[in-house]
């Protein structure tokens, strides 16, 4: 597992997408050339899981330096960006798309620049995310779609919505919700609002 956590170092690291599409490459590499018993899938697929997460903040990190940097819109005070579908699970195959959203916190008189922050930084994710290996969602369930990517007091009016059940799709959109999980910024953003979701949904009647 040594190969692993030195891939997961170097991910740290690096400071451009190609160095990271490398790495998640050399994953690649790595698994094919294994001879994996039973005995050890589970410590190998928790590798795994954390070399995608390593990949993931890097990229993240990256694009959020490069929209500081051209100054666009208003930094919101905190946020924090999530995984959903099987990467939330922590059941991804080397190879995941995207299932990503974005929570924020901001004053109230300042939220229009925030989101204007906010989206720019989820086109720089997206892209950097699918530079490095991560393909789009070809159901489009990524920060780029507003539906992923809201205040959070946009957040828990969207979640009261999906629970009064008035579209289709709701249901669906609250299952994708139940498996997300932080994985770059403020975790506690996203904790609270899957508590939201479990206390508005999932609670006993």
């Amino acid at each position: 597992m040594n190969n692993f956590e030195a891939i997961i170092v170097r991910a740290e690291q690096c400071n451009n997408m190609s160095e990271l599409k490398q790495l998640h490459d050399e994953v690649a590499f790595l698994l094919s050339s294994f001879s994996i018993s039973f005995s050890c899938i589970f410590e190998v697929y928790d590798m795994l899981c954390m070399c995608h997460d390593a990949f993931m903040k890097q990229a993240l990190s990256l694009a959020e330096r490069e929209v500081d940097r051209k100054g666009i819109g208003k930094k919101p005070s905190s946020f924090c960006w999530f995984v959903m579908g099987s990467s939330g699970r922590k059941e991804p195959t080397i190879w995941t798309d995207q299932d990503n959203g974005v929570i924020f916190s901001c004053f109230c008189n300042e939220k229009e620049e925030c989101y204007v922050y906010m989206r720019e930084y989820a086109r720089v994710g997206v892209l950097f995310l699918n530079e490095i290996g991560y393909p789009y969602c070809s159901g489009y369930v990524m920060a780029t779609n507003r539906r992923w990517l809201k205040e959070a007091d946009d957040w828990n009016e969207q979640i009261d919505k999906y629970v009064a059940n008035e579209h289709i799709d709701d249901i669906r959109y609250l299952s994708m919700l139940a498996d997300m999980r932080p994985i770059y910024g403020e975790y506690a953003l996203a904790n609270q609002l899957k508590t939201t979701l479990y206390n508005s949904y999932f609670a006993p009647w």
